[in-house]
């Protein structure tokens, strides 16, 4: 047996590409292995003739395609959507938060990080479920300025195990709660 990496071809699709290597010894079997996998496709191999003869001399025909693997190294996305208001005076104020790619969503509250300015604060709450939306829902508003929400790296996953990033500074929105003087 014969059998060395540069006797396998890459059978590729899309972005996916690795490098192969081949171990063992003997008369029977080879390990071949494809690492430093990257990009987005699928994967299979195929072995040129010639690589292994028995005592008569007859050469091993070649093999392939194998079956594929599926490759993905592209995470989750996430966006921040725009605030449902530009101004308000303590009225509660929704962003929608997407997601593309994500077969697991677990955005909770203590992942949203509440960006302000002057005495601006309020209260932050996350509802609904699926792999698509969440609503972010900013309460309980006092003071002045403004506030907007950051999404915190790790709300998502895909089938593949990538983790979503980060997201934001979103838009932020006025919070004036003085009442006009005359």
């Amino acid at each position: 047996v014969t059998l060395g990496a540069g006797n396998v071809a890459l059978n590729t699709t899309g972005t996916a590409t690795g490098s192969v290597a081949v171990t063992g010894s003997g008369n029977a079997t080879r390990t071949v292995t494809i690492s430093s996998i990257t990009g987005d496709g699928t994967l299979g191999i195929s072995i040129a003739a010639g690589t292994a003869s028995d005592a008569a001399g007859n050469l091993a025909a070649a093999e392939g395609p194998s079956t594929a693997f599926s490759v993905d190294n592209t995470a989750p996305s996430v966006s921040i959507g725009a605030p449902s208001a530009t101004i308000t005076n303590g009225a509660s104020v929704t962003y929608t938060v997407s997601y593309v790619g994500a077969s697991s969503v677990t955005l909770n509250a203590g992942d949203v990080t509440l960006n302000s300015s002057g005495t601006a604060t309020g209260t932050v709450g996350v509802t609904g479920s699926g792999t698509a939306t969440r609503t972010v829902t900013v309460s309980s508003i006092t003071g002045n300025g403004t506030l907007g929400i950051s999404i915190a790296a790790n709300t998502a996953t895909d089938a593949a195990g990538n983790i979503a990033p980060s997201a934001g500074p979103g838009a932020t929105f006025t919070v004036d709660t003085d009442a006009p003087t005359i």
